[in-house]
């Protein structure tokens, strides 16, 4: 049963939404969302060469982050002691 005072009022029903984001604005804002999601996978699968800067990282983790990086095909930050390879902050 409709409710008569609503429809009479010129008042959405129940259920109906006019939220959200229609027509030109909401294409712009999707391709620019593709742009910026295809430009990060881009970045981030890159193979070869020195890889991405590494800031300080926990002695007892360098082993990992060299193992990644190898299995990355990147160039190992940290030599077999654990300590900074300097070869690689050269590049």
């Amino acid at each position: 049963m409709l409710n008569l005072a609503s429809t009479a009022a010129g008042l959405p029903l129940a259920g109906a939404s006019s939220s959200g984001i229609h027509g030109p604005i909401a294409i712009i804002l999707f391709v620019a969302f593709m742009i910026f999601a295809i430009a990060v996978i881009l970045y981030r699968r890159r193979k070869g060469g020195p890889g991405p800067q590494v800031n300080w990282v926990p002695k007892s983790l360098r082993g990992k982050v060299n193992e990644h990086y190898e299995k990355e095909g990147w160039q190992k930050p940290y030599d077999d002691d654990g300590n900074r390879n300097p070869d690689r902050d050269e590049i």
